[in-house]
């Protein structure tokens, strides 16, 4: 099936399918707006929804869009301020829009900081949010501050936290819910199960590269690249206490 952009815009920015035909997409209109569209047919057609006031610019960046269903779903944006001079981060603020209308409509929510810390934060990475289901999610950034996580139990409605983990190295972050979580540096691989609360380091990093890339798919089966594109991919299927790089026999 031939899959198409709607006519006028100029580039797609986002897209996501909840199944074979029902999918929404951002996509740039001229060079003043980005707007939600819909369509029913596999992107054969589509429809304009709304706009999302996002003006394409040096300074803003579409970072995706998720449905979970007809109706929920969400949009990350971020916009972009200087830097401190000589520094090697991002001076950003992250915007996270949530609807419950299909895309009608949209809700800006705040992820909010501690006393003392206001946005834009430098921080050295961009994520998506981890949803876990249509309401549960976690979001990360790292910050010279250290990592800070929120979570949300209403679809991105609002946010709690952050977290701040107690890894200023942390290069890694994983989670399947809102109790297990995964961080990896330069001192191997540590878990909590609690949402932050206690943390246990289940790898020391004798004998495996520091890794800086972590996926769970649930609490037992992840996956690991080591930084900087160094080795191949690594397995573990106990939670995170062994890995074994893929293609090798399981011990």
């Amino acid at each position: 099936m031939r899959r198409n952009v709607p006519p006028g815009t100029q580039g797609e920015l986002g897209i996501s399918f909840i199944s074979a035909g029902d999918g929404w997409g951002i996509f740039q209109v001229a060079d003043f707006d980005t707007s939600i569209w819909h369509t029913s047919d596999g992107a054969v057609s589509w429809t304009r929804v709304s706009s999302l006031g996002v003006d394409p610019t040096p300074s803003t960046a579409i970072e995706g869009v998720r449905f979970w269903d007809a109706r929920r779903g969400y949009v990350l944006w971020t916009s972009f301020a200087a830097s401190t001079p000589g520094s090697t981060s991002t001076k950003a603020t992250p915007h996270l829009l949530a609807t419950v209308n299909g895309g009608a409509s949209w809700r800006e929510t705040a992820l909010p900081l501690p006393s003392g810390m206001q946005w834009p934060l430098e921080i050295s990475n961009v994520d998506l949010p981890h949803f876990f289901n249509a309401a549960d999610a976690a979001i990360d950034y790292v910050t010279p501050q250290g990592v800070l996580v929120w979570t949300t139990t209403n679809g991105g409605m609002s946010w709690k936290g952050p977290k701040r983990l107690p890894f200023g190295t942390t290069v890694a972050f994983a989670a399947v819910d809102l109790s297990h979580w995964w961080v990896a540096n330069d001192l191997g691989v540590t878990r909590t199960i609690d949402g932050g609360r206690g943390w246990s380091k289940i790898v020391s990093p004798s004998g495996l590269p520091q890794f800086g890339y972590l996926d769970f798919v649930d609490t037992d089966h992840g996956f690991a690249e080591p930084a900087g594109g160094r080795g191949g991919l690594y397995i573990t299927t106990d939670g995170g206490r062994t890995w074994r790089e893929a293609g090798s026999a399981a011990s």
